[in-house]
């Protein structure tokens, strides 16, 4: 799920999208001292994470879904999240606001944070569908809250 309007608080799912990653790492700090022995000690130390995923490119219009005989699938960025959305906001490095649901309905734990996008691959094939490969790195602190 990404904001699709800057500011907006509301949440629009990613249209096409064949897989996501989403990877946290924690750095490890040494702290090993002369108790320590024969044996290094560390703890915990800063977080950082990032993004990735691949969206099947479909051909767009400007036409909303429903209108015209379009079906939903093929309508551009004006009813969903597409490969055109992530295209402009990179190129107006633009920060986004991202949320990784795992699951759906009450309950579900919902993961957020900020991302700018680092780069993009475009992979039109001879036979198959074009892809887009997008690479995201987050930035700031990353927060669980718990849909109602």
């Amino acid at each position: 799920m990404v904001e699709k309007e800057a500011g907006s608080d509301t949440y629009t799912r990613v249209g096409c999208i064949g897989d996501l990653s989403l990877s946290i790492t924690t750095e490890s700090d040494e702290v090993t001292c002369s108790d320590s022995t024969d044996f290094k000690e560390f703890e915990p130390g800063q977080i950082s994470f990032d993004a990735s995923g691949n969206l099947t490119l479909r051909q767009l219009t400007d036409v909303p879904a429903g209108q015209g005989g379009t079906p939903a699938a093929q309508t551009d960025a004006t009813d969903g999240v597409s490969t055109e959305n992530f295209i402009d906001w990179q190129l107006q490095g633009r920060k986004l606001k991202l949320r990784f649901d795992l699951g759906q309905g009450t309950g579900t734990a919902r993961y957020g944070a900020t991302f700018f996008i680092t780069k993009s691959d475009l992979k039109a094939q001879l036979k198959g569908a074009a892809t887009y490969a997008t690479s995201l790195q987050g930035t700031g602190r990353m927060d669980k809250t718990i849909a109602a």
